[in-house]
Protein backbone atom coordinates (compact mmCIF):
# COMPACT_ATOMS: atom_id res chain seq x y z
CA UNK A 1 0.00 0.00 0.00
CA UNK A 2 1.44 3.60 -1.15
CA UNK A 3 2.66 5.81 1.79
CA UNK A 4 -0.39 8.74 2.31
CA UNK A 5 0.96 12.47 2.08
CA UNK A 6 0.89 14.68 4.28
CA UNK A 7 -2.15 16.86 2.65
CA UNK A 8 -3.81 13.46 2.27
CA UNK A 9 -3.58 12.96 5.72
CA UNK A 10 -4.46 16.29 6.74
CA UNK A 11 -7.84 16.01 4.62
CA UNK A 12 -8.39 12.56 5.88
CA UNK A 13 -8.44 14.45 9.66
CA UNK A 14 -10.48 17.24 8.56
CA UNK A 15 -12.93 15.31 7.17
CA UNK A 16 -13.85 14.25 10.88
CA UNK A 17 -13.74 17.74 11.92
CA UNK A 18 -10.04 17.23 13.57
CA UNK A 19 -6.83 19.52 12.85
CA UNK A 20 -3.63 17.62 11.92
CA UNK A 21 -0.66 19.48 13.57
CA UNK A 22 2.30 17.29 13.74
CA UNK A 23 4.29 15.71 10.84
CA UNK A 24 2.69 12.69 9.06
CA UNK A 25 5.91 10.37 9.50
CA UNK A 26 3.84 6.92 8.61
CA UNK A 27 0.39 5.00 9.45
CA UNK A 28 1.53 3.20 12.65
CA UNK A 29 3.58 6.18 13.80
CA UNK A 30 1.95 8.22 16.02
CA UNK A 31 1.02 12.15 15.02
CA UNK A 32 -0.39 15.14 17.05
CA UNK A 33 -3.82 16.27 16.01
CA UNK A 34 -6.55 18.67 17.52
CA UNK A 35 -10.15 16.33 18.45
CA UNK A 36 -13.19 18.12 17.74
CA UNK A 37 -13.84 18.63 20.98
CA UNK A 38 -10.74 20.93 21.10
CA UNK A 39 -8.32 18.35 23.66
CA UNK A 40 -4.92 18.03 21.66
CA UNK A 41 -3.19 14.32 21.50
CA UNK A 42 -1.57 11.82 19.36
CA UNK A 43 -2.38 9.18 17.37
CA UNK A 44 -1.61 6.88 14.83
CA UNK A 45 -3.10 7.13 11.53
CA UNK A 46 -4.05 3.39 12.13
CA UNK A 47 -5.66 3.70 15.20
CA UNK A 48 -7.33 6.68 14.18
CA UNK A 49 -9.35 5.28 11.45
CA UNK A 50 -10.58 2.59 13.82
CA UNK A 51 -11.75 4.59 15.91
CA UNK A 52 -14.13 6.67 13.57
CA UNK A 53 -15.24 3.28 11.98
CA UNK A 54 -16.80 2.49 15.46
CA UNK A 55 -17.81 6.17 15.60
CA UNK A 56 -14.96 7.11 18.48
CA UNK A 57 -13.65 10.27 19.05
CA UNK A 58 -10.21 10.79 21.31
CA UNK A 59 -9.90 10.20 24.52
CA UNK A 60 -11.74 12.60 26.11
CA UNK A 61 -14.65 12.39 23.81
CA UNK A 62 -14.84 8.25 24.67
CA UNK A 63 -15.30 9.03 28.83
CA UNK A 64 -18.33 7.53 30.07
CA UNK A 65 -20.33 9.57 32.55
CA UNK A 66 -21.78 7.21 34.94
CA UNK A 67 -25.17 7.86 36.69
CA UNK A 68 -28.02 6.41 39.23
CA UNK A 69 -29.79 4.80 35.85
CA UNK A 70 -26.68 3.36 34.14
CA UNK A 71 -25.75 2.24 38.13
CA UNK A 72 -29.09 0.89 38.52
CA UNK A 73 -28.87 -1.00 35.35
CA UNK A 74 -25.45 -2.69 36.25
CA UNK A 75 -26.33 -4.10 39.52
CA UNK A 76 -29.72 -5.79 38.15
CA UNK A 77 -27.91 -7.29 34.97
CA UNK A 78 -24.00 -7.78 35.32
CA UNK A 79 -23.11 -11.36 35.35
CA UNK A 80 -26.77 -12.13 34.28
CA UNK A 81 -26.47 -11.33 30.57
CA UNK A 82 -23.92 -11.15 27.75
CA UNK A 83 -21.26 -8.44 27.17
CA UNK A 84 -23.34 -7.69 24.07
CA UNK A 85 -26.74 -7.20 25.47
CA UNK A 86 -24.81 -5.45 28.69
CA UNK A 87 -23.32 -2.79 26.10
CA UNK A 88 -26.76 -2.48 24.52
CA UNK A 89 -28.29 -0.97 27.51
CA UNK A 90 -25.55 1.14 28.44
CA UNK A 91 -24.65 2.57 24.68
CA UNK A 92 -21.19 4.74 24.55
CA UNK A 93 -19.33 2.67 27.16
CA UNK A 94 -16.36 0.49 26.59
CA UNK A 95 -16.55 -3.26 28.13
CA UNK A 96 -13.03 -2.02 30.12
CA UNK A 97 -14.89 0.63 32.02
CA UNK A 98 -18.00 -1.28 32.45
CA UNK A 99 -15.96 -3.79 34.31
CA UNK A 100 -14.35 -1.42 35.78
CA UNK A 101 -17.19 0.62 37.01
CA UNK A 102 -18.27 -3.08 38.05
CA UNK A 103 -15.54 -3.96 40.38
CA UNK A 104 -15.61 0.09 41.85
CA UNK A 105 -19.72 -1.04 43.13
CA UNK A 106 -18.22 -4.46 44.42
CA UNK A 107 -20.38 -6.51 41.87
CA UNK A 108 -19.57 -10.09 41.30
CA UNK A 109 -21.54 -11.97 38.13
CA UNK A 110 -21.91 -15.27 37.23
CA UNK A 111 -19.68 -16.34 34.02
CA UNK A 112 -20.99 -19.59 33.57
CA UNK A 113 -24.68 -17.59 33.53
CA UNK A 114 -23.69 -15.21 31.55
CA UNK A 115 -21.97 -16.88 28.80
CA UNK A 116 -24.57 -19.16 29.04
CA UNK A 117 -26.97 -15.89 27.80
CA UNK A 118 -24.59 -15.08 25.03
CA UNK A 119 -24.48 -18.47 23.52
CA UNK A 120 -28.02 -18.55 23.64
CA UNK A 121 -28.49 -15.56 20.95
CA UNK A 122 -28.45 -14.98 17.24
CA UNK A 123 -24.83 -14.19 17.62
CA UNK A 124 -23.44 -17.23 18.68
CA UNK A 125 -20.79 -18.88 16.61
CA UNK A 126 -22.76 -21.22 15.21
CA UNK A 127 -26.35 -22.32 14.96
CA UNK A 128 -28.43 -25.54 15.71
CA UNK A 129 -31.69 -26.80 15.65
CA UNK A 130 -32.61 -26.51 19.20
CA UNK A 131 -35.66 -28.92 18.69
CA UNK A 132 -34.57 -31.65 17.29
CA UNK A 133 -34.96 -34.04 21.01
CA UNK A 134 -38.35 -32.39 21.46
CA UNK A 135 -39.97 -35.74 20.15
CA UNK A 136 -38.88 -39.36 20.50
CA UNK A 137 -37.97 -41.13 17.29
CA UNK A 138 -35.89 -43.88 16.76
CA UNK A 139 -33.45 -41.65 14.81
CA UNK A 140 -33.33 -39.82 18.09
CA UNK A 141 -33.13 -42.39 19.84
CA UNK A 142 -29.94 -43.28 17.71
CA UNK A 143 -28.15 -39.47 17.95
CA UNK A 144 -29.67 -40.21 22.26
CA UNK A 145 -27.05 -42.74 22.15
CA UNK A 146 -24.61 -41.16 20.27
CA UNK A 147 -24.46 -38.57 22.49
CA UNK A 148 -24.62 -40.13 25.63
CA UNK A 149 -20.66 -40.97 24.88
CA UNK A 150 -19.78 -37.34 25.24
CA UNK A 151 -19.48 -35.20 28.43
CA UNK A 152 -22.24 -33.00 29.48
CA UNK A 153 -22.27 -29.88 31.37
CA UNK A 154 -25.68 -28.67 32.83
CA UNK A 155 -24.17 -25.37 34.34
CA UNK A 156 -23.17 -24.20 31.27
CA UNK A 157 -25.49 -25.94 29.34
CA UNK A 158 -22.59 -27.33 26.76
CA UNK A 159 -21.81 -30.58 25.47
CA UNK A 160 -18.48 -31.58 24.20
CA UNK A 161 -18.29 -35.34 21.72
CA UNK A 162 -14.43 -36.99 21.22
CA UNK A 163 -14.01 -39.41 18.87
CA UNK A 164 -10.66 -41.25 17.04
CA UNK A 165 -10.41 -39.70 14.26
CA UNK A 166 -11.70 -42.26 11.82
CA UNK A 167 -15.06 -41.72 12.95
CA UNK A 168 -15.51 -37.95 11.74
CA UNK A 169 -17.73 -39.04 9.23
CA UNK A 170 -19.88 -39.54 12.00
CA UNK A 171 -19.39 -35.67 13.68
CA UNK A 172 -20.35 -34.45 10.17
CA UNK A 173 -23.52 -36.34 9.84
CA UNK A 174 -24.62 -35.57 12.93
CA UNK A 175 -24.15 -31.72 12.48
CA UNK A 176 -26.04 -32.14 9.07
CA UNK A 177 -29.57 -33.30 11.07
CA UNK A 178 -28.88 -31.19 13.38
CA UNK A 179 -28.04 -28.12 10.71
CA UNK A 180 -25.06 -27.53 13.48
CA UNK A 181 -23.04 -25.23 11.49
CA UNK A 182 -19.80 -24.82 13.67
CA UNK A 183 -16.46 -26.77 13.31
CA UNK A 184 -15.30 -30.02 14.02
CA UNK A 185 -11.76 -29.30 15.86
CA UNK A 186 -8.96 -31.86 15.41
CA UNK A 187 -7.32 -32.93 18.83
CA UNK A 188 -3.80 -33.58 18.60
CA UNK A 189 -3.04 -36.85 15.89
CA UNK A 190 -5.99 -39.42 16.68
CA UNK A 191 -9.00 -37.18 17.37
CA UNK A 192 -11.94 -35.03 16.63
CA UNK A 193 -14.41 -32.89 18.57
CA UNK A 194 -17.67 -31.27 18.44
CA UNK A 195 -18.78 -28.92 20.88
CA UNK A 196 -22.11 -27.66 21.66
CA UNK A 197 -23.05 -24.63 23.53
CA UNK A 198 -26.11 -22.93 24.92
CA UNK A 199 -28.09 -26.09 24.01
CA UNK A 200 -30.44 -26.06 27.58
CA UNK A 201 -33.19 -26.96 25.26
CA UNK A 202 -31.83 -30.07 24.01
CA UNK A 203 -30.54 -31.40 27.49
CA UNK A 204 -33.82 -30.20 29.41
CA UNK A 205 -35.73 -32.24 25.80
CA UNK A 206 -33.13 -35.78 26.39
CA UNK A 207 -33.81 -35.88 30.14
CA UNK A 208 -37.60 -35.78 29.51
CA UNK A 209 -37.71 -38.08 26.41
CA UNK A 210 -34.58 -40.49 27.25
CA UNK A 211 -33.73 -39.83 30.89
CA UNK A 212 -30.22 -38.42 32.14
CA UNK A 213 -28.20 -41.05 30.01
CA UNK A 214 -24.67 -39.39 31.41
CA UNK A 215 -25.07 -40.28 34.66
CA UNK A 216 -28.04 -42.93 34.78
CA UNK A 217 -29.37 -45.45 32.72
CA UNK A 218 -31.30 -45.07 29.98
CA UNK A 219 -35.47 -44.46 30.40
CA UNK A 220 -36.20 -46.60 26.80
CA UNK A 221 -39.13 -48.82 27.28
CA UNK A 222 -39.60 -50.27 23.57
CA UNK A 223 -37.07 -52.48 22.45
CA UNK A 224 -36.63 -50.45 18.63
CA UNK A 225 -36.21 -47.65 20.74
CA UNK A 226 -32.99 -49.48 23.00
CA UNK A 227 -31.57 -50.83 19.86
CA UNK A 228 -31.62 -47.69 18.01
CA UNK A 229 -29.77 -46.45 21.39
CA UNK A 230 -27.46 -49.10 21.47
CA UNK A 231 -26.85 -49.09 18.08
CA UNK A 232 -25.55 -45.27 18.28
CA UNK A 233 -23.36 -45.31 21.72
CA UNK A 234 -21.55 -48.50 19.61
CA UNK A 235 -21.26 -45.81 16.50
CA UNK A 236 -19.70 -43.28 19.04
CA UNK A 237 -17.46 -45.74 21.46
CA UNK A 238 -17.55 -49.30 20.60
CA UNK A 239 -16.22 -51.74 17.25
CA UNK A 240 -17.18 -55.07 15.98
CA UNK A 241 -14.46 -57.35 14.59
CA UNK A 242 -14.49 -60.56 12.95
CA UNK A 243 -11.29 -62.74 12.52
CA UNK A 244 -11.50 -66.12 11.66
CA UNK A 245 -15.15 -66.41 11.88
CA UNK A 246 -14.93 -65.39 15.61
CA UNK A 247 -17.02 -62.19 16.48
CA UNK A 248 -16.19 -59.67 19.58
CA UNK A 249 -18.03 -56.50 20.12
CA UNK A 250 -16.59 -54.21 22.28
CA UNK A 251 -17.66 -51.27 24.05
CA UNK A 252 -16.32 -48.60 26.07
CA UNK A 253 -17.46 -46.07 28.75
CA UNK A 254 -18.71 -44.85 31.46
CA UNK A 255 -19.99 -48.23 34.15
CA UNK A 256 -23.57 -47.35 34.90
CA UNK A 257 -24.43 -47.03 30.65
CA UNK A 258 -22.42 -50.40 30.15
CA UNK A 259 -24.23 -51.97 33.29
CA UNK A 260 -27.32 -50.98 31.17
CA UNK A 261 -26.35 -52.45 27.77
CA UNK A 262 -24.87 -55.96 29.35
CA UNK A 263 -28.30 -56.12 31.07
CA UNK A 264 -30.33 -55.59 27.49
CA UNK A 265 -27.73 -58.10 26.06
CA UNK A 266 -28.42 -61.08 28.75
CA UNK A 267 -31.92 -60.33 27.86
CA UNK A 268 -31.42 -60.97 24.47
CA UNK A 269 -29.09 -64.07 24.62
CA UNK A 270 -28.61 -65.35 28.17
CA UNK A 271 -24.48 -65.96 28.69
CA UNK A 272 -22.92 -69.00 28.94
CA UNK A 273 -21.04 -69.20 32.10
CA UNK A 274 -17.48 -69.45 30.39
CA UNK A 275 -18.31 -66.45 28.19
CA UNK A 276 -20.30 -64.66 30.79
CA UNK A 277 -18.73 -60.68 29.98
CA UNK A 278 -16.86 -58.49 32.77
CA UNK A 279 -15.76 -54.96 33.05
CA UNK A 280 -12.63 -54.09 32.75
CA UNK A 281 -11.20 -50.58 33.72
CA UNK A 282 -8.88 -49.00 30.77
CA UNK A 283 -6.87 -45.61 30.08
CA UNK A 284 -8.67 -42.27 32.35
CA UNK A 285 -10.86 -44.63 34.51
CA UNK A 286 -13.10 -45.89 31.28
CA UNK A 287 -14.95 -49.09 31.33
CA UNK A 288 -14.62 -51.75 28.63
CA UNK A 289 -17.23 -54.19 27.78
CA UNK A 290 -16.95 -57.41 25.67
CA UNK A 291 -19.22 -59.90 24.25
CA UNK A 292 -17.16 -63.05 22.11
CA UNK A 293 -18.09 -65.53 19.49
CA UNK A 294 -21.47 -66.81 19.52
CA UNK A 295 -23.02 -64.39 21.41
CA UNK A 296 -21.14 -61.23 19.74
CA UNK A 297 -22.64 -62.88 16.46
CA UNK A 298 -26.46 -63.31 17.50
CA UNK A 299 -26.15 -59.55 19.11
CA UNK A 300 -24.97 -58.29 15.96
CA UNK A 301 -28.12 -59.99 13.99
CA UNK A 302 -30.45 -58.31 16.66
CA UNK A 303 -29.00 -54.92 16.36
CA UNK A 304 -29.31 -54.87 12.24
CA UNK A 305 -33.25 -55.81 12.94
CA UNK A 306 -34.29 -52.21 13.14
CA UNK A 307 -33.48 -49.52 10.29
CA UNK A 308 -31.75 -46.46 12.32
CA UNK A 309 -28.59 -44.11 11.10
CA UNK A 310 -25.33 -46.22 11.03
CA UNK A 311 -21.36 -45.45 10.25
CA UNK A 312 -20.79 -47.47 7.51
CA UNK A 313 -16.94 -47.86 9.14
CA UNK A 314 -18.46 -50.35 11.75
CA UNK A 315 -21.39 -52.01 10.01
CA UNK A 316 -20.48 -52.30 5.95
CA UNK A 317 -18.17 -55.52 7.06
CA UNK A 318 -21.48 -57.32 8.45
CA UNK A 319 -24.02 -56.60 5.80
CA UNK A 320 -24.63 -60.29 5.66
CA UNK A 321 -26.03 -60.90 9.03
CA UNK A 322 -28.53 -58.40 8.54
Amino acid sequence: MRKLSQQEVKNLFESYGCDLVGEYLGSGIPVKYKCKCGVESAISLDKFRRRIKRGEGCESCNVFVWNDLFDCILRDFYGKESRKRLMEMLPGVSYGSLKARARKLGLVGNKSVSMSKARGLVDRKYTVYDDFFMRKTLSNCYWAGVLSSGRVDVSKNSLFLVLPSSRRGLLERLQDVTCHTGVINVCGVSKVSLNFYGIGKWISDIKKNFGDIWKSSPAIRSEKGIIAFIVGYLDAKGEIRNFLREYRMELIGKKVVLSWIRSIFDKWVPPLVHEYASFSIGKRGNYTFCVWNVRAKFLVKKLWSVDVPRFDLIWEKFQSLK
